[in-house]
C-alpha cells in the first residue's frame, strides 16, 4: 500500500474527473491503484460494477481522499533554517607601527567616557559611520581652518572601501573610534563572541586601511545601544567605551 501512495504523491494530488457519457477518466496511476484494490478498469475509464449515478461517484471520490490522506509523510521537506554563523576574529596583519602612539593597548575601565578628561568649558566632536568619500574631506578642512581636533569612529567595512580617506584622517592628527565593522544596531543582543569579533575586527579593518599599527582609542556601540559585554570586551581589548553627553 505504501508503493501505491508514494506513486500517488507524484500527481499531487491532481485528480481531475472528467464526466464522458457517465464514465469517469481518471489519470493512469490512479487507475492502476484502483485496479490494484479491485476495481475494474479499462482504457483508465471506471466503469462500476456495482452502483451507479451519484453514490457510485461519491464512493469513488472517498476512494481518492483516502488514499490521499494515506500518503507517506515526505522526508526531503527542507530543513528548518540555520542560524548565521559567528563570525571568527581575524588575525590582524602584521603592520608597521604608528609615527606616534598616544597610548599604550591593555585594559581600560569598562565606564562609558561621557565627558572631557580636562575640567571647564570644553566640547569634544565626534564623528560616526564614516568614512565618507564626500563629507569627511570638508569636515577635515573645517577641523584644520579652526585648528581642531577631533575623533572619527569609522566603521570596519567604510575603512576598507575608502582607505586613502583613512589616511587623510590619521595624517590630520585626529582620533579614531572603533565602530564595529558592520553597524549592526542589534549587536547588544549578539552572543559575546560575535560581539567580540566585530568590535576586534572593525579595529583590524581601520588600521589596514590606515596601513599602519594606529591607536584606536576608544570604542563606539552603533546607534548607542550599550551593553555590558560590549563595554567589558571593549575595555579588555584597550578601547574606551566612548559615549556622548549632547
Amino acid at each position: 500500500m505504501a508503493a501505491v501512495t508514494r506513486s500517488l504523491a507524484s500527481t499531487q494530488a491532481t485528480f481531475a474527473l472528467l464526466s464522458l457519457r457517465g464514465e469517469w477518466v481518471l489519470p493512469a496511476r490512479v487507475s492502476a491503484a484502483l485496479s490494484w484494490a479491485g476495481v475494474a478498469m479499462h482504457d483508465q475509464v471506471l466503469r462500476p460494477r456495482y452502483w451507479q449515478g451519484a453514490p457510485g461517484v461519491l464512493l469513488v471520490l472517498v476512494a481518492l481522499v483516502s488514499l490521499v490522506v494515506l500518503k507517506p509523510y515526505r522526508t526531503d521537506h527542507p530543513a528548518d533554517p540555520v542560524a548565521a554563523p559567528v563570525p571568527a576574529v581575524r588575525v590582524p596583519l602584521a603592520l608597521p607601527p604608528a609615527r606616534t602612539m598616544r597610548q599604550s593597548e591593555g585594559p581600560v575601565s569598562a565606564e562609558l567616557v561621557r565627558h572631557t578628561a580636562r575640567a571647564g568649558r570644553m566640547v569634544a566632536l565626534t564623528f560616526d559611520d564614516g568614512p565618507n568619500p564626500e563629507y569627511t574631506p570638508q569636515v577635515l578642512a573645517l577641523l584644520a581652518r579652526y585648528r581642531m581636533v577631533a575623533t572619527f569612529c569609522m566603521i570596519g567595512a567604510q575603512a576598507m572601501r575608502h582607505p586613502e580617506i583613512v589616511r587623510q584622517v590619521v595624517a590630520a592628527g585626529m582620533h579614531l573610534c572603533g565602530h564595529t565593522v558592520t553597524h549592526d544596531q542589534n549587536l547588544k543582543y549578539r552572543p559575546e563572541p560575535q560581539i567580540e569579533a566585530e568590535i576586534l575586527n572593525g579595529r583590524t579593518d581601520i588600521r589596514a586601511a590606515a596601513g599602519s599599527q594606529v591607536p584606536v582609542e576608544y570604542f563606539r556601540a552603533p546607534a548607542g545601544r550599550w551593553s555590558e559585554p560590549m563595554r567589558r570586551l571593549a575595555a579588555h581589548h584597550g578601547m574606551k567605551p566612548l559615549a556622548w553627553s549632547v
